[in-house]
């Protein structure tokens, strides 16, 4: 089994799994508790630490998140389910997360009995101090007036008089904001609705319908890593603490949390630049990691943190004790540059192990990959047999890539192939897109890559293997040496073991990754049905209001009507509904048709309900659907792109579906809130799921037409 903290999705499953006892797997076909949704977290206590370890479960409170955003900049993911997992174990008991919908909800839920612990973040302000009792900060920020980039900074807090000030009710900036209005009343407060989320305040600043908003640091911290059209104008100079919050009279818990946090490593969050060996990262108890972002090193996926890189250097900083900081450069071609420069301990990106890298000042791990490089062209590409078949033909590679190298070797052979050099920031998956539309006629990227490509991208074909597989390793700057000790004993131990060989499946080997390449006709079935499982979808589709024939379609898409199918991704059951997903809607044993079913169709349903409410009747239902295959998080990047590219971000076809596709452009994705995206699954998965939901409307229209004579 893989250690349940090999990627931080995993251990949110540990928490949504909650503190009931084990259910035994219903037959096919029958229907279980789990299509009532009833949380196995729910029940009544307020008692303090004596009580949570008699029941052997610590409930957290957290706000529920559509996506959250990828963290590029050293802060670590997912950090309130690292430290709710880490203080559990502390203290030998079960976490369990109970989510809520709104910041509102969190007190209420807490007071009543609902959870233990509110483990989103709170600033204590004088309305919460009145009815919780917090735990020590686990971050400080500052307070600060923002506006757009053609805002002249402010020197003193008089600049304000005659200004708009736009605040939420009830947080802390709010508190700010009546203390500054009562001292200086010409200030104007425009008051935000509380469902507004900070990208969409910024969005409306920098579109010219605010004057000035009142934030905070942190907030902006974390949308200067992928925008950045406002600014700072004014620090307030007022220093507040995030913290976690506890029923007043759980004293006990509370001591037990500071103790723990005490020793815990808490985040940096900031963009410190210092080279240092293991000792003083042992010492620091942070391991900084460099990266890119694609689907085979670190990404993003439906609210879970992922990828190969990702998930191989979160179990090295686990067995060692340590808290994994995630840094993203922006191309492969920074990355040794911000090794050198001390920001960041180590890379991870597959990198070809070269001597004209070691002499940059660096040095390699011991393999923990091997790839061969590949020749792809257009599948109507029939000339090339040979390395000697390249001369002439024009082939594309980055200039500081290892391709580029071996094509440099060729012409040295005197293989005369005419090397173009790639566009800066040009990734391996936009040189194969490029050679499907027929906008390159060649171009070399490692099997690995190309393996992962064909699952989502047609037209291209491997015509040539240059070469024997190459060695890949992790790397550190050369005088490191007692970190190489430390990830080559990593690596020794395990390479290609079980757990290693799991992930490296998950990514690059699973047959889910690779579509069929034929897909079945939408038929009728002898008895008039579309599926196996229509009077199923017909009660779930009514219960939500869904067409029942969208349903069967999107159902076919992700399953092919095949309840044991488990994704690349660990998506299960008919709807291929993510156990975390499940779980946090009470479902548990997917698998099981009924409640497969039934959670898929929730899913959606929330995915609709979380969407913009302005679009119309079609649209909510193609966003809906791009949302649960992509994630809500993507689909409000693309809408947020559309906007700024002029097209209709309340339209799906022909105008957000085209800026999701840009989303796999490094230029674009290093702008979004939630970083890269494989842009043309959710538009394919789009339309396949509306084409396929026609041709049933028109079967059994016809069908109808046949019984009547």
């Amino acid at each position: 089994m893989l250690d349940k903290t090999i990627m931080v999705g995993v251990a949110l499953l540990l928490l949504a799994t909650g503190c009931g006892k084990k259910t035994e797997t219903p037959a096919p076909g029958t229907t279980t508790a789990e299509e009532s949704a009833a949380p196995v977290t729910d029940y009544i206590e307020t008692g303090d630490l004596a009580a949570l370890k008699k029941r052997g479960c610590l409930r957290f409170l957290l706000l529920r998140q559509d996506e959250g955003y990828l963290p590029r900049a050293g802060d670590p993911p997912n950090r309130e389910v690292e430290l709710a997992t880490g203080f559990c174990a502390s203290l030998g008991i079960r976490p369990a997360a109970v989510f809520v919908e709104t910041r509102a909800d969190l007190v209420p839920a807490l007071l009543a009995g609902k959870g233990d612990l509110i483990a989103s973040y709170l600033t204590p302000t004088e309305t919460l101090k009145k009815k919780l009792a917090f735990s020590a900060p686990l971050f400080s920020y500052r307070e600060l007036i923002a506006g757009r980039l053609s805002a002249s900074a402010l020197t003193r807090i008089t600049e304000l008089k005659g200004r708009s000030l736009a605040v939420q009710k009830d947080t802390a900036q709010w508190e700010t904001a009546q203390l500054l209005n009562r001292r200086y009343p010409e200030i104007r407060l425009q008051i935000l609705p509380e469902t507004l989320s900070a990208d969409a305040i910024l969005d409306r600043l920098t579109a010219g319908k605010l004057d000035l908003i009142l934030t905070d640091t942190y907030s902006l911290g974390i949308a200067r890593q992928y925008r950045s059209d406002f600014k700072p104008v004014l620090d307030l100079g007022i220093e507040r603490g995030l913290v976690w919050g506890a029923r007043p009279r759980n004293a006990q818990l509370l001591a037990a949390l500071d103790s723990y946090l005490k020793q815990a490593p808490l985040a940096s969050r900031n963009t410190a630049v210092y080279r240092e060996d293991w000792p003083q990262i042992k010492k620091r108890k942070i391991l900084r990691m460099l990266t890119v972002n694609t689907t085979a090193t670190y990404f993003l996926w439906k609210g879970d943190l992922k990828g190969f890189e990702y998930e191989m250097a979160s179990r090295f900083a686990k067995q060692n004790g340590l808290q994994l900081e995630v840094i993203v450069a922006n191309d492969y071609d920074a990355l040794i540059p911000m090794l050198l420069a001390g920001r960041g301990d180590f890379i991870a990106a597959f990198l070809t192990v070269t001597n004209e890298r070691r002499a940059l000042g660096v040095e390699f791990s011991v393999p923990y990959n091997y790839a061969a490089e590949t020749v792809v062209a257009r599948t109507t590409e029939h000339r090339v047999k040979t390395v000697q078949d390249l001369a002439g033909r024009e082939i594309m590679a980055p200039r500081s890539s290892y391709p580029w190298t071996l094509l440099g070797n060729l012409r040295s052979q005197g293989i005369k192939v005419n090397r173009r050099s790639a566009p800066a920031g040009a990734q391996p998956d936009d040189l194969l897109e490029w050679v499907a539309e027929g906008k390159i006629d060649l171009t070399v990227v490692d099997d690995q890559v190309l393996a992962m490509a064909l699952g989502w991208l047609d037209g291209i074909k491997n015509v040539l293997t240059l070469g024997a597989p190459q060695p890949e390793g992790w790397v550190v700057r050369a005088q490191d040496k007692q970190l190489l000790q430390a990830i080559n004993a990593f690596w020794k131990k395990e390479y290609r073991n079980t757990d290693y060989n799991i992930v490296y499946n998950l990514y690059f080997k699973s047959p889910a990754k690779i579509r069929k390449a034929v897909q079945a006709q939408a038929r009728l079935y002898p008895d008039g049905s579309i599926s196996p499982y229509d009077p199923l979808v017909r009660r779930f589709a009514d219960m939500y209001n869904f067409d029942w024939r969208l349903i069967v379609a999107q159902m076919y898409q992700e399953s092919r009507f095949d309840p044991n199918v488990v994704s690349s991704s660990g998506a299960r059951g008919l709807m291929q509904v993510m156990p975390r997903t499940a779980k946090e809607m009470g479902f548990r044993n997917i698998k099981n048709p009924p409640t497969g079913i039934h959670a898929g169709v929730k899913y959606l349903d929330t995915m609709q309900d979380r969407g913009p409410q302005e679009l119309d009747t079609s649209n909510r239902v193609f966003f809906a659907l791009a949302s649960y295959n992509a994630g809500a998080g993507h689909v409000l990047d693309a809408r947020t792109l559309a906007r700024q590219m002029g097209r209709n971000p309340n339209l799906w076809f022909g105008n957000v579906e085209d800026a999701m596709r840009l989303l796999s452009k490094p230029e674009y994705a290093r702008r979004a809130k939630c970083g890269f995206v494989r842009g043309q699954e959710p538009i394919n998965y789009v339309r396949q799921i509306v084409a396929r939901y026609r041709t049933y409307m028109d079967l059994i229209e016809q069908q109808k037409s046949k019984d009547k004579n």
